[in-house]
């Protein structure tokens, strides 16, 4: 008798458990799940200046990255135009 009460109480905690543990999770209902830090986007920006070869001043350019294709686009702040640098091809590898 004692020992199907143990067994009981057991299967009771065990099924409680399977049953809450969903919902008590530290985030709220419906909430997607935090990526990690060190998680890296799709794509990448960066921002840069170049020389002008004409007359010698900085110019600001914006670069995007597609991480996943490689491809990349630029420009120049104030241009509206974005301007296709193509995907680069991989460094042969020396072994």
């Amino acid at each position: 008798m004692r020992k199907n009460l143990v067994v009981i109480v057991v299967g009771a905690v065990i099924v409680s458990y399977l049953l809450i543990s969903p919902f008590a999770g530290d985030r709220a209902v419906g909430q997607p799940k935090a990526v990690p830090a060190s998680a890296v986007g799709r794509y990448q920006m960066a921002a840069c200046q170049i020389q002008s070869p004409f007359n010698q001043k900085m110019i600001d350019k914006v670069l995007v990255l597609d991480t996943q294709t490689g491809q990349v686009w630029g420009r120049m702040m104030g241009d509206r135009d974005w301007s296709d640098w193509g995907n680069p091809a991989p460094k042969d590898k020396k072994e």
